[in-house]
């Protein structure tokens, strides 16, 4: 009987342990699944901090922001902001009402005698609402910026009384469209009471009035109003106003059918 060489068991011996490891390294391990994955998306006030409105009519009466999730329609007034320090954006979507006087689009105060400080309303349409938008006279530090307010009763008001109005209020890049009363009215008598807003870079079109300021002591400037049934521009005295015909601050505009004489104000309030 032939016995094999020491040198080739010692070869048997270390092929067997390296034919071991690989079979180890190469080991699949089991094919089963450990379970269906986590969900990873984050929720929409994760996305976007601040209070989703999801359905209308809507009140808010606390500071903070809040936005819109998708267009609504609604019978009455859809959204009433009776807090101070509101954020409000649209999110480009539509509010949408059934043109009845008194139901709002949005309507800054509980009522019109009422107002409240430091809201901003940005960022999308507000349709067939009587009016539209609406800031309480005691109002102050309202900002309306890149808003339409369309085939309403009025598209953007800022009531006042004989004592009391809206001030240090920002209309800016509105537009008011199909209006069946005014576009823009800045309520009040034409003297005696201070309204220290401003309106720039906003278009009326197709509206009763195009632009109405009443109070005094307003800025409108670089603004378009033009195709509207009455006036373009009705403005009262003490008024700063960019040219149109280049008026003094001390007499009223009355603009009709008449185009402005051309200017290269950069700030004139422009009409065709």
């Amino acid at each position: 009987m032939k016995t094999k060489p020491l040198a080739q068991i010692v070869a048997a011996v270390l092929l067997s342990t390296l034919n071991s490891q690989l079979s180890t390294c190469l080991a699949q391990g089991s094919l089963t699944p450990p379970g269906a994955p986590a969900p990873t998306f984050k929720t929409l006030d994760q996305v976007k901090p601040g209070t989703p409105i999801t359905n209308i009519p809507f009140t808010i009466t606390n500071s903070g922001c809040f936005f819109l999730t998708s267009s609504f329609s609604n019978s009455g007034t859809a959204i009433l902001i009776n807090g101070d320090d509101v954020s409000l954006d649209l999110g480009g979507f539509t509010l949408t009402g059934d043109g009845v006087a008194g139901h709002t689009g949005v309507q800054v105060g509980a009522n019109i005698s009422s107002g409240q400080r430091r809201v901003r309303i940005r960022h999308g349409t507000v349709r067939n609402f009587n009016p539209c938008v609406s800031i309480g006279l005691l109002s102050s530090s309202v900002v309306v910026e890149d808003v339409l307010a369309e085939g309403g009763g009025s598209g953007f008001e800022l009531n006042a009384t004989a004592t009391a109005a809206p001030r240090f209020c920002t209309l800016r890049h509105c537009y008011a469209v199909s209006n069946s009363l005014t576009g823009i009215l800045l309520g009040g008598p034409a003297t005696g009471l201070l309204g220290e807003n401003l309106i720039v870079d906003c278009v009326a079109q197709g509206c009763g009035t195009g632009i109405n300021v009443g109070s005094s002591n307003n800025l409108v400037i670089r603004n378009l109003s033009f195709g509207n049934s009455g006036n373009d521009y009705l403005i009262s005295t003490n008024n700063r106003v960019g040219a149109i015909v280049a008026p003094p601050v001390n007499t009223s505009t009355s603009t009709t059918s008449s185009p402005g004489s051309g200017t290269t104000d950069p700030f004139a309030n422009l009409r065709y």
